[in-house]
C-alpha cells in the first residue's frame, strides 16, 4: 500500500457527481470511521415515496489520517493539559479517536485537508440517480492560530479508484474529480445498482496552490446532495454530525 499522491488542482465548476466508487476502500490503519446515518433535512418533490425514500441509505465518516495536523487555539496553548496528549504513537483506532476527542474539547481544529467517506446505499425497488453535490453553505474566516500539533505518525493512506476534490481556497470553491491516476476526468450522473454499496471520497482542501501568494483562512461550510429515486426529486444535507465542516489553514 502506498500513501496518498496529492492531484493535480483545476478550477472549474461542478454540475453533477459522477463515477462513484464501487465496493470497499483499503483503509490505513489509523482511519477511523465515525459513521452516521444521515437523517435531517430529505427533501422529496410532491408525490413521491416515502417508503421507498426510508430505503435509501446516505452514511459519512470523516476519515483522520496518521499525519494529520491539528491547530489548538492560542488561549489554551501552554497549558499542561496541551502539554500531556493523549499517547497515540502506535496510531490505533482507539488511540486516534481519543486524541482527536481531546482536540475537540480544546476546541482544535483540523489544518490544511479534510477527508470524508461519503457511501450510498438503495435497498429501494426502484432506480436511484445521484444528480449532483454542492455546497449548502459557506464561510471564509480569518485563520485559527495556535500551536500546530499532529495527530501520531506518519503512515499509509487509503487508496481508492475516484475522489471528488473540493478546493475552498478557489473564489467560489470548486469541485473537481478525479480517476485512479489522480488526473482530472469529467463528472456523469450515475445510477448505483440496488443493495451494493457505492463509496467516494470528499477530499476538502484549505491550502491554496504553493504558486500563489499565501492566503491563509478558515473555513465552515456543509454540502447538499441531490439525488432522484424512481423518478422523484431528493436532496440530503451533508454536514459533521449537525455542526458545519471546520478547517483552516496554516497561519
Amino acid at each position: 500500500m502506498t500513501g496518498r499522491r496529492r492531484p493535480r488542482r483545476r478550477s472549474e465548476h461542478p454540475v453533477r457527481l459522477g463515477k462513484w466508487l464501487v465496493g470497499a476502500v483499503a483503509a490505513a490503519v489509523v482511519a477511523v470511521p465515525v459513521t452516521k446515518l444521515l437523517t435531517g433535512d430529505s427533501r422529496p418533490a410532491a408525490g413521491s415515496r416515502p417508503a421507498a425514500a426510508s430505503l435509501v441509505h446516505i452514511r459519512t465518516s470523516i476519515e483522520y489520517q496518521s499525519g494529520d495536523h491539528w491547530i489548538v487555539p492560542e488561549s489554551p496553548v501552554g497549558g499542561a493539559e496541551v502539554d500531556h496528549p493523549p499517547y497515540a504513537s502506535d496510531c490505533t483506532p482507539e488511540q486516534v479517536r481519543r486524541k482527536v476527542a481531546w482536540f475537540r474539547g480544546l476546541g482544535a481544529v483540523p489544518a490544511g485537508r479534510y477527508w470524508l467517506r461519503l457511501e450510498v446505499v438503495n435497498d429501494s425497488p426502484y432506480t436511484l440517480t445521484i444528480e449532483s453535490i454542492a455546497l449548502a453553505s459557506f464561510e471564509r474566516l480569518p485563520p485559527l492560530r495556535g500551536r500546530s500539533l499532529v495527530l501520531c505518525s506518519e503512515g499509509s493512506g487509503d487508496v481508492g479508484s475516484q475522489y471528488v476534490g473540493l478546493r475552498l481556497t478557489a473564489r467560489p470553491p470548486t469541485f473537481t474529480f478525479y480517476d485512479d491516476t489522480y488526473q482530472p476526468t469529467a463528472p456523469f450522473t450515475f445510477a448505483p445498482a440496488r443493495n451494493a454499496p457505492v463509496v467516494t471520497y470528499v477530499v476538502m482542501s484549505a491550502s491554496g496552490s504553493p504558486l500563489e501568494p499565501p492566503d491563509p483562512h478558515r473555513y465552515r461550510w456543509t454540502m447538499r446532495l441531490r439525488y432522484s429515486l424512481g423518478g422523484h426529486a431528493y436532496s440530503r444535507l451533508i454536514d459533521d454530525e449537525g455542526e458545519s465542516f471546520d478547517i483552516t489553514d496554516f497561519a
